[in-house]
């Protein structure tokens, strides 16, 4: 019993001592207040918590989140730069309360900490990389809390994010205007440094829709819009340098509303009935002539870039398909019923480069070919045999930031092709340019594929040059094979032996929209 009351006291007095020594001023050096001061930063109007990247001559404002005021502990507010847990010497910024006696040299005096005291910037000779911000709130000489938070200093390289823009298929005269179910492309606008690969987090409210890398494409992503109407928040999240799990990027948000009034205006419509294949590009190659999805009537990659995925790009509120060198893509093969021989293609297009944009390849060997080109800004049709070739040179500008509606007629007949240009004018009376049609004498058999694009034969190894090139010449022998898009296409259609009229009803219905 007398070894059990000896502990008591023992206890008891020591508790005693601990409480007498806690109004002491001392044990601030011993004690620290833990997470008692909430310390963060402005970076220009963002908080260090919101974006962890901070630029060249980028102001940095330090704050705390709750009133310090009549805290009597805090003397002043000291804050450094550290690297892998290390202070960089030489350099910190010192906030030193007036009322304080003893001041620290250099120290910018305020009368408080809870108004906003004179921002700083970080030192230019510090190398871009990764650092901790640390905070130090200060009782005199002791540390009451230290508090450190992740950033990455970009110095001067190059990083600028504008925001995020919404194209839509098809014509539409607001972006912001979604229609239930449809697909939409979304391009988070940003400059950056060619050396950086910025990494991108795509959400739709706080649920993530993709992520991934500059290098793969992330910067553009396809959204399908929900079956509710309703407005969306939609944002991205960017990172300049991927790797750090501690730091927020850069973020932007864009908000839209999905309605079912929302009107889709196609070039086209379903509803006639000598319609063949019809593809509106909305985020897939499938045919849009039927509700259900038949792997027949899709575009497909031609069979010598069978492993390329498809490129979405954006141009002037709206998206497509990109093709070109190396980048074709083939329309299920169409078999010419006897007395059906004319044909009409009519599409939307926009022109990127010089290059082929679409063949038509006829017979089972594909020896005759149709071709449409862009030379010098300008349409050149070619019909072409192995025993001859006979082309047009169409002298109509094309303006590399806008779409320009075609169409191309063209007959079968033994022994016997013709083709034929049609293309939307601003001067024409009618609305459309009728231009002389091509003749080549040819047997084009009974069959034929349309190619959007140009197949991209394989490419020359350096071992493959002549032995006498140098290595300048057989790298740009190779060169010459890269891949490279020629138009971006908004929509595409084939008809079989359409009514005239119906076309440029048609064409003149969607230039209303345009």
């Amino acid at each position: 019993m007398v070894m059990y009351f000896k502990k008591v006291v023992l206890i008891l007095t020591s508790l005693f001592i601990l409480a007498v020594f806690c109004g002491c001023d001392a044990v601030d050096s011993l004690f620290t207040s833990g997470d008692t001061y909430k310390i963060n930063a402005y970076i220009g109007e963002v908080s260090l918590d919101e974006c962890s990247f901070i630029a060249l001559e980028d102001e940095i404002t330090p704050f705390f989140e709750e009133f310090v005021s009549k805290d009597p502990d805090i003397t002043s507010l000291i804050i450094s730069i550290a690297k892998a847990g290390e202070d960089i010497p030489g350099w910190r910024t010192v906030y030193s309360l007036k009322k304080e006696t003893e001041q620290y040299s250099r120290a910018i005096q305020v009368d408080s900490l809870d108004i906003e005291v004179p921002s700083f910037i970080i030192p230019e000779n510090l190398p871009a990389g990764f650092y901790s911000m640390v905070f130090k709130v200060m009782g005199g000489k002791n540390v009451l809390q230290r508090t450190e938070k992740d950033f990455y200093y970009m110095g001067n390289i190059q990083f600028s994010y504008e925001g995020i823009d919404v194209h839509l298929p098809g014509i539409s005269e607001n972006q912001q205007l979604i229609s239930k179910g449809q697909v939409v492309l979304l391009e988070a606008k940003l400059e950056f440094d060619p050396a950086l690969d910025p990494y991108f987090i795509w959400y739709n409210g706080k649920n993530i829709i993709t992520e991934g890398s500059y290098s793969e494409g992330a910067s553009l992503v396809l959204w399908k819009a929900p079956e509710h109407s309703n407005f969306y928040q939609l944002s991205a999240e960017v990172l300049p340098v991927k790797g750090f799990d501690t730091l927020a990027g850069y973020s932007r948000n864009l908000s839209v509303l999905v309605s079912s009034n929302a009107v889709d205006v196609n070039l086209i419509s379903e509803n006639v009935p000598e319609l063949v294949n019809w593809y509106v590009f909305e985020g897939n190659l499938n045919d849009s002539k039927t509700a259900s999805v038949e792997a027949v009537r899709s575009i497909t990659p031609s069979n010598n870039n069978i492993n390329i995925d498809p490129k979405w790009l954006p141009a002037n509120g709206t998206y497509g398909l990109a093709a070109g060198f190396g980048n074709a893509f083939t329309l299920p093969k169409t078999v010419v019923p006897t007395g059906r021989d004319s044909w009409q293609l009519l599409f939307r297009f926009m022109s990127l480069e010089e290059g082929s944009i679409l063949s038509v390849n006829f017979g089972a060997s594909a020896n005759v070919v149709m071709d449409l080109s862009i030379v010098e800004k300008n349409i050149v049709l070619t019909l072409s045999s192995p025993l001859r070739n006979v082309s047009r040179v169409y002298n109509l500008p094309l303006d590399k930031e806008s779409f320009i509606t075609m169409g191309v007629s063209f007959s079968v007949a033994p022994g016997l092709v013709t083709a034929k240009v049609n293309v939307l004018g601003e001067t024409a009376e009618e609305g459309e340019l009728a231009l002389a049609p091509l003749r080549l004498e040819a047997n084009a058999g009974y069959e034929f594929q349309i190619l959007l694009g140009q197949v991209n034969e394989e490419a020359p190894s350096a071992e493959q040059g002549e032995a006498d090139d140098t290595q300048e010449e057989q790298e740009e022998t190779i060169r010459q094979f890269d891949p490279y898009f020629t138009a971006i296409w908004d929509e595409f259609a084939l008809y079989n032996k359409p009514p005239m009229e119906l076309i440029v009803q048609e064409i003149k219905s969607a230039q209303i929209y345009e």
